[in-house]
């Protein structure tokens, strides 16, 4: 019987310093339906280089605006944090219609079939680090990205996983760097639910999921809903999964020289009811 795994975050390298190219922002956004934010999706940028229709479409980050809101966050009192908190997220935030708007023009633009899942509020664009920079790893999971070095996502490529794009990260002189960011694009739909006495609910507005009953109910993955891809997302949650046949390469000799990240084995999780899959309240 075929293992599936999960990525695990296990380090920091606190020398991997990335920055952006451009300050082009594709927005979180916020459902007033089901009073929720939209959620994190690790591994799912949108590294491409903007093109002028990209560019004419997305904000450019408020860096300025955004620095004064923390500003008064830092010199606020308890009382005051909430509101300020309120503030800047409703500043940073579009509504689900405006957001997959923008989404869908941006998948138009680069050809992105619409099982690559893209993450809300990331900046869009490649990523610069400096050229002194060599990474003393061949795998790093930041829990947010996972990056190769050059070395081995080569090799990574020639080894015929699927589910994974790369793209280099580059100098600030615009050369590539020892680095590559990988990019996620398998999927898997929603897991199984094991339990009995629950449901799956989908909001109308956001299209996000969320599971309902009276009390704690168990999913475990769903192998019929998988599109087969080796490294993959799983419908409502944030991580990297990956199949045996990636596991067992990135443990072979050559790939396994440092890697900063764990692999556990996937089985059946525990769900509290009035919970999204991330383990957020649901209002």
């Amino acid at each position: 019987m075929e293992q599936w795994y999960v990525l695990v975050e296990v380090d920091v390298d606190w020398k991997f310093l990335v920055k952006h190219k451009e300050s082009l922002y594709l927005p979180q956004f916020y459902c007033s339906s089901c009073n929720q934010y939209s959620r994190y999706i690790a591994a799912a940028r949108v590294p491409e280089p903007p093109v002028e229709e990209v560019r004419e479409l997305l904000p450019t980050l408020p860096v300025e605006l955004h620095r004064e809101m923390l500003e008064q966050l830092f010199s606020a009192n308890y009382t005051q944090v909430t509101d300020i908190v309120k503030q800047i997220e409703t500043m940073m935030n579009v509504s689900p219609d405006q957001f997959f708007a923008m989404e869908q023009a941006i998948r138009q633009v680069y050809q992105m079939p619409s099982s690559r899942l893209i993450c809300p509020g990331q900046v869009v664009g490649p990523l610069l680090v400096s050229a002194r920079f060599k990474p003393q790893w061949d795998v790093l999971y930041t829990g947010g990205g996972l990056y190769f070095s050059r070395r081995v996502g080569e090799k990574l490529l020639e080894s015929g996983l699927t589910g994974i794009m790369l793209f280099p990260v580059y100098t600030h002189s615009g050369k590539p760097s020892e680095v590559y960011e990988a990019v996620v694009t398998g999927y898997c739909g929603l897991p199984s639910l094991v339990s009995s006495g629950g449901d799956f609910f989908q909001c109308e507005v956001c299209r996000q999921w969320y599971l309902r009953g009276d009390h704690p109910l168990k999913v475990r993955f769903n192998p019929s809903v998988w599109d087969g891809s080796d490294f993959f997302h799983v419908e409502g949650s944030s991580a990297i999964y990956m199949s045996e046949y990636a596991y067992e390469v990135l443990h072979t000799p050559y790939f396994f020289v440092e890697v900063w990240a764990d692999f556990e084995e996937m089985e059946g999780a525990w769900i509290y009811p009035d919970f999204d899959l991330e383990g957020n309240v649901f209002s």
